[in-house]
């Protein structure tokens, strides 16, 4: 889900569904009358979605290992849907993806199928995009979950982890808006235990 115009935007495909949906929740409250659909596709995996400037950014994954990318504008209509592994290189399989909006810019992050690698692309405002390249700040670890939202400038990207003794770990970094990276930090496990989906969100930035 992501807002614009103080509107909250839901996408949700049923489990082992074909159709992706959505359904808006608007300022004073009130929710569509009904879910629409949007359009199918052979099996959806995963859904993702962010704000980027007054648009509307999906992401589809299906379970044939296609990553699709759709733009929203704001009176409501819809571009094609490329293929980001077309547009931005593939990574050996799509197993998760996260997308964060930075500006004009989308900030597309996945996990590969093949040991759970972390990767970051950029589209530009222009529609070009920065190619897939290994999130060297993660490169330690073995993800398994990922999630990612702007705050303030700043990208914070989360993932979950196995570890070698065989436990669920939720590590977290900061992109800096220069584009630096903050050394990998671990969020405390008290209150939870093996933790399998992971979402971050925020209001201000924090410093």
């Amino acid at each position: 889900m992501t807002a614009r115009s103080r509107q909250l935007h839901v996408f949700g495909a049923s489990e082992g569904g074909t159709t992706l949906y959505q359904t808006v929740r608007n300022q004073d409250g009130n929710w569509s009358p009904s879910w629409t659909a949007l359009r199918s596709f052979s099996s959806i995996r995963q859904v993702a979605t962010t704000r980027v400037g007054t648009t509307i950014d999906t992401a589809v994954l299906t379970e044939d290992d296609v990553l699709r990318h759709s733009i929203q504008a704001p009176d409501g209509t819809w571009t094609g849907w490329g293929n980001i592994g077309s547009a931005a290189g593939e990574i050996g399989g799509f197993y998760r993806v996260a997308l964060a909006g930075l500006g004009s810019q989308l900030h597309v992050f996945a996990l590969s199928q093949n040991g759970g690698v972390a990767y970051h692309a950029v589209r530009n405002g222009d529609g070009s995009w920065r190619k897939f390249s290994k999130l060297s700040v993660f490169a330690n670890y073995h993800p398994f979950e990922i999630c990612a939202a702007d705050i303030g400038g700043e990208i914070h990207v989360g993932i979950i982890e196995i570890t070698a003794s065989n436990t669920q770990v939720v590590r977290f970094s900061i992109r800096r808006t220069d584009g630096t990276w903050r050394s990998v930090g671990t969020v405390s496990s008290s209150g939870i235990s093996q933790p399998g989906n992971l979402a971050v969100g925020g209001t201000e930035r924090i410093l």
